[in-house]
């Protein structure tokens, strides 16, 4: 009788909580990136010393709307956690790794006289 590890047995629940995850990251990170993100006019003059210190930057971001950069960031980091979801499904999974009666201990400690007594 062959013994599989229960992550390995049990399907997963959730398959997209890491895209929320991304997605939410992504929003923060756009978010915050209304204040970094020189403008055009800044373009010209990168190396000038006010591009990037504080009054000018919150200058910045007052014009600029925070749900359009944190939409932006939203929909970017959603989109490639979805690709990397889809081209990762394609790819074959590893095979099941058999081990002893103790690794099946470790992984349920419930069953552990079960596994004992009656696991082969």
């Amino acid at each position: 009788m062959e013994i599989k590890a229960i992550n390995s047995a049990q399907t997963p629940k959730r398959r997209n909580a890491h895209v929320m995850l991304a997605t939410a990251a992504g929003a923060s990170v756009g978010a915050l990136s209304r204040y970094v993100l020189p403008a055009k006019k800044d373009l010209s003059s990168v190396f000038n010393k006010d591009t990037f210190s504080k009054a000018v930057m919150s200058q910045r971001a007052q014009s600029r709307s925070i749900l359009r950069y944190a939409g932006i960031g939203a929909v970017i980091a959603g989109g490639l956690a979805i690709l990397k979801n889809i081209f990762q499904h394609g790819e074959k999974q590893s095979e099941p790794f058999k081990y002893s009666k103790y690794g099946a201990m470790i992984d349920a400690p419930d069953y552990a006289v079960e596994i004992m007594y009656y696991g082969e």
